[in-house]
């Protein structure tokens, strides 16, 4: 990694094949500032070949945004999308729990463009960009007909972020007709049955949730698409 003043390297085990990696987790947290660029080095893999990860993690402090389109640019690209899920985490954004990356990043070109992606987690903040008429999750293409892509919304985390210097968060009704509203953003005209999975930490939780996606008006048209569990 790279910043303004000085070369940052981050090393695994030398010895150890990037294909023998299962699960790769990026802190960017502890970072003075946003690096310029990102590498990661594939001597001990074919560059013909993706990074076949299982599993990557990125954490970020989300008033650092200018990493996210680096993210997007450099280091997603080599990912495998039919064997990678990707989290998405960090620590609550002040503004609330959407980044908007219009106006930090010219062209959505740059932007991670897989078109099988199977399953995104999003924790603590929802990167999104403004792509010409729509709203949409950051360098995600509209799932195909014959693709079941999964979003795991982690409740808890969206709420804390949204309402960060509040002891007494608003129940989860809050954050599911927040979904609703931003429809476009998760493209729910195009998700299959169960694909947004509102992810809950109590089974008393669980209930809430299940009866505010029962009641809720904003999502009425797409009350199949969601579905409510335990974080494992």
């Amino acid at each position: 990694m790279v910043n303004q003043n000085s070369i940052k390297t981050s090393r695994i085990n030398s010895h150890l094949s990037l294909s023998q990696i299962k699960t790769l987790c990026i802190d960017f947290t502890s970072l003075s500032s946003v690096p310029k660029s990102i590498s990661i080095s594939s001597s001990r893999l074919n560059d013909e070949q993706p990074i076949p990860l299982e599993r990557l993690g990125i954490i970020l402090d989300y008033s650092e945004r200018g990493i996210l389109p680096l993210l997007y640019a450099r280091l997603f690209p080599r990912l495998d999308p039919e064997r990678c899920s990707y989290q998405v985490a960090g620590r609550p954004f002040k503004s609330g729990h959407w980044v908007k990356l219009s106006g930090q990043q010219q062209s959505t070109s740059m932007l991670l463009a897989w078109t099988r992606i199977r399953s995104l987690d999003i924790s603590g903040t929802i990167p999104y960009t403004y792509d010409g008429a729509r709203d949409h999750l950051a360098g995600l293409p509209p799932p195909s007909t014959d693709q079941r892509r999964v979003f795991r919304l982690h409740l808890a985390s969206l709420l804390s972020s949204a309402f960060p210097d509040s002891s007494a968060f608003p129940d989860s009704e809050f954050l599911v007709d927040s979904v609703g509203e931003n429809s476009d953003v998760y493209e729910l005209d195009r998700m299959q049955d169960g694909s947004v999975v509102l992810v809950v930490k109590s089974e008393e939780e669980k209930g809430e949730v299940e009866a505010a996606v029962r009641t809720s008006q904003e999502i009425a048209r797409w009350r199949h698409v969601f579905a409510v569990e335990l974080e494992t």
